[in-house]
């Protein structure tokens, strides 16, 4: 790859989100940003959606991805709850389906 091609595709990553694919530097550090949280176990950050385009997109899916794992968490934590509290082994975490295809 040519360094002017190089220059002229890291130019294109920094550009605003405006509908056509590209996605800026800051939403970029945004999403790491709240994907870093995430892998430490911290489901309540939620990224602005309202960029639309490609930035939109990326932000209401890891909004989406983030409120399962937050449910999810809650009811592994539910569940320890009883099994500790009533020793009951037959309590169950409910998974909560897709709504997105």
């Amino acid at each position: 790859m040519a360094a002017s091609e190089t220059a002229s595709r890291a130019k294109s990553t920094r550009r605003t989100a405006n509908g056509n694919g590209s996605v800026d530097e800051a939403t970029l550090r945004q999403l790491l940003a709240a994907l870093r949280a995430a892998s430490a176990g911290d489901f309540d950050l939620r990224l602005p959606e309202g960029q639309g385009g490609l930035s939109g997109e990326l932000a209401k899916a890891y909004n989406d991805l983030a409120d399962r794992r937050s449910s999810f968490a809650d009811g592994l934590q539910r569940v320890a709850r009883v099994v500790n509290r009533e020793g009951r082994l037959t309590e169950r975490v409910s998974i909560p389906r897709s709504h997105s295809a």
